[in-house]
């Protein structure tokens, strides 16, 4: 109970309240043209069908299901540390009869083998953690990613300005981060290990800009 209680103090949760995970799938919608975003990264993600696939920081499971759906032979996992919202992916999981599988455990401290994965996602979640526990998670993807594997970020980036300050300020209530600039997230990137990171371009949305990042553990390229 304590490490829990520890965890609910240092982790912010989508939409700053474990109550109010209910509203996630909907304030997203409006916000962020979530389908065409969560597209736009599976495509930048080149998964392969026989591939096994992270979405880390699953939330409701919206990208973990459209991954399964576009590649149904693939292993795909969701890992959250919220179990409110978590308990929302299962119910969508389950009534789209899909063979997912939703683990609950910080990005931080993921309960996987070392080299287990394809592919790790993420959309939406670097921005909820302080500078050490993004990279401690950027050290737990490379552990758990096979060689060659890739991690592949979407999220907010960074913004000026009168309407960007309100923006900053919408997400920071409606989406419970903290609002930090992302190009130390491709320093951090580079500094735990990852090879070939790259800035893999802007996804416009009403509260600015949101960018497309990538890295991959060393070895030769997993694609197949």
């Amino acid at each position: 109970m304590r490490n829990l209680v520890a965890q609910r103090e240092t982790y912010v949760p989508a939409m700053g309240l474990y109550s109010l995970a209910r509203l996630y799938d909907p304030a997203v919608r409006l916000f962020v043209r979530e389908r065409a975003l969560r597209t736009g990264l599976i495509a930048k993600a080149r998964i392969a069908p026989a591939h096994r696939v992270l979405d880390l920081g699953c939330g409701t499971a919206t990208l973990t299901i459209m991954i399964k759906r576009a590649f149904p032979h693939a292993e795909v996992f969701g890992l959250d540390g919220d179990p409110e919202i978590l308990g929302v992916a299962r119910r969508k999981a389950a009534a789209a009869r899909l063979d997912i599988r939703l683990d609950e455990a910080q990005a931080a401290g993921m309960p996987y083998a070392e080299s287990t994965f394809d592919r790790v996602v993420s959309s939406f979640v670097f921005h909820h953690l302080s500078g050490d526990t993004q990279r401690r998670a950027l050290q737990e993807a490379l552990r758990v990613l096979k060689p060659g594997g890739e991690l592949h970020v979407a999220d907010f980036a960074v913004m000026h300005g009168g309407p960007a300050n309100l923006a900053s300020h919408v997400v920071g209530h409606f989406f419970g981060g903290r609002r930090r600039d992302v190009i130390p997230l491709l320093t951090m990137m580079s500094e735990v290990g990852f090879e070939r990171v790259q800035d893999r371009g802007r996804f416009p949305t009403i509260l600015g800009n949101v960018g497309f990042y990538s890295g991959a553990k060393p070895g030769p390229p997993n694609c197949a």
